[in-house]
């Protein structure tokens, strides 16, 4: 289990918390701190005006709303350890009532017992939820004699493996409650999460020929959270341990191996990077990779329309070393898409210093279809001699179609796709274009045709085809001009001047 070291502290938000108008619920227990002793029934009796649920160390309400009640240490097969939560009569303001019961608590029952609208999305501290935080002091005995540590990371890495999940797996009982782990540390003070069932304690930080004690400066001591140190007095140390003195007596914490993460984010790339389209049904997969610093510990996040109704996904991380950084991937998989599912994803990634972002929009159709129309009209004109011509219409379809286009009826070959270009323009391209769109498999078609208009600049057929001639001055002549253009020429003008070798006419017209 890895520990990320950076604890935030969410506040609020002021606009999302003016929104709730209700009462927010209350505990029969009304401290803040509340301490038993191991072995004691703990009855915490919550009352609202909404339906009401509970969450507790280690134990969550499944979607389906049985309740799961596996702590994060099991107790032994013999123990009469139980937490179930009972229904109980509300009052008139208060008409819902929920009762937490914990019967032969146990020293890894400690931590925060919360009660919130069970209907309500946001889970907002004195708005929609209250919790009490609940020390299970434990019957303290003296412990065995501590395994001979070393400097060698193999040496630490075996100790680690070999050390009992909790110490009620061992012979005694003892204040400290935590696993042991691996310590990420990136930042410049990190939190060693000691945790403890007691908590009046003096307690310190320790490692070989190391010692801190909280100053309440640079080092502090939260009983519900751990040892808050300045990173730099750990970061070369191979391990730490917490420890404490109960009637001269000393108690150490489970070790936390020591670990450099990195915390720099480069880059963040969802695939497929456009919209994706799928039909209902269809498998959904996206993609989201992320570059960054080596050793990095890096967590991701989706948020999708499903998110809040628990939709059922499969979210899958995997991570690669490159040569100056590290891939990581994480990928998301929703099967058997339904229009529900429509609407905007999200993938974030955070070190916890700094986070990325990327989001694409999912379409969900009904069905298989095809739409087809013109963008420029029916009709559309080019002159012979332009450099190019476009034919475009607009295509929306889904599943992508089949493209053929024909010219007055004839298939035109190695053109497949919705908008056709036409490169040299000349007059031999007038004609009907047609467009066919198929899907087969759905069994869907559609065409739509195009006029394409090639006007070609009046030219003069004798001026193109004849060498000037001489004629005998005096005698009749008849001239001939023949134009050809399209559209054809409306007016035909005709100009002459004498011809003379050193003088100039000015032009007269018939």
């Amino acid at each position: 289990m890895l520990w990320d070291d950076v604890v935030a502290q969410h506040s609020p938000n002021p606009d999302l918390v003016s929104s709730y108008s209700m009462t927010p619920p209350t505990l029969s227990i009304t401290e803040e701190e509340h301490v038993i002793n191991a072995k004691d029934t703990l009855t915490i009796t919550c009352r609202g005006q909404h339906p009401l649920e509970w969450s507790w160390p280690g134990g969550k309400v499944d979607p389906a709303g049985k309740e799961e009640t596996e702590l994060v240490a099991s107790a032994a097969p013999s123990s009469g350890r139980a937490i179930q939560e009972e229904d109980c009569e509300g009052t008139g303001t208060k008409p819902y009532c929920k009762v937490l019961v914990l019967t032969e608590a146990q020293a890894n029952d400690t931590g925060s017992y919360r009660c919130y609208y069970k209907y309500i999305d946001a889970k907002i501290e004195g708005t929609t939820a209250v919790s009490t935080y609940v020390f299970v002091r434990a019957n303290v005995t003296f412990p065995p004699d501590p395994v001979s540590l070393t400097s060698s990371l193999s040496a630490a890495q075996e100790l680690l493996s070999c050390v009992p999940e909790s110490a009620h797996d061992a012979d005694f009982e003892q204040p400290f409650i935590n696993k042991p782990e691996t310590l990420l540390i990136s930042k410049e003070n990190t939190w060693v999460p000691c945790l403890v069932s007691i908590p009046d304690l003096n307690v310190t930080l320790t490692s070989q020929n190391f010692v801190v004690h909280p100053d309440g400066k640079s080092t502090f001591w939260d009983n519900k959270k751990g040892m808050q140190v300045p990173t730099d007095l750990i970061r070369d140390l191979l391990y730490v341990y917490c420890e404490t003195v109960i009637d001269k007596k000393v108690f150490k914490s489970n070790f936390f191996i020591i670990h450099i993460a990195g915390s720099e984010l480069y880059d963040i790339k969802l695939y497929p990077k456009k919209a994706m389209e799928l039909l209902v049904g269809e498998k959904l997969v996206l993609n989201c990779t992320v570059w960054a610093e080596f050793n990095s510990g890096v967590q991701f996040e989706w948020t999708y329309p499903g998110k809040q109704t628990q939709r059922a996904v499969i979210e899958s991380e995997h991570r690669q070393s490159l040569q100056t950084q590290t891939e990581l991937f994480s990928t998301l998989t929703l099967h058997n898409i339904s229009q529900q599912d429509l609407g905007k994803y999200t993938c974030t990634a955070t070190t916890g210093a700094q986070m990325l972002e990327e989001s694409t929009d999912v379409i969900v159709h009904e069905k298989p279809f095809i739409t087809v129309e013109w963008r420029k009209g029916p009709v559309i004109e080019a002159t012979a001699g332009d450099e190019a011509v476009k034919l475009p219409v607009k295509v929306v379809a889904y599943p992508p179609p089949d493209f053929q286009w024909y010219k007055d009826g004839k298939l035109i070959p190695k053109q497949s796709q919705s908008s056709m270009q036409i490169k040299d323009v000349s007059e031999q391209h007038a004609g009907t274009y047609t467009l066919v769109l198929r899907n087969r498999l759905a069994g869907l078609e559609k065409r739509i045709s195009l006029q394409l208009i090639v006007n070609v600049p009046p030219r003069i057929h004798e001026k193109e085809a004849s060498s000037p001639s001489i004629y005998s001055k005096r005698s009749p002549q008849a001239l001939t001009c023949t134009v050809y253009g399209i559209p054809a020429p409306e007016v035909i003008q005709w100009q002459w001047r004498p011809w003379m070798p050193c003088r100039m006419f000015s032009r007269r017209s018939l």
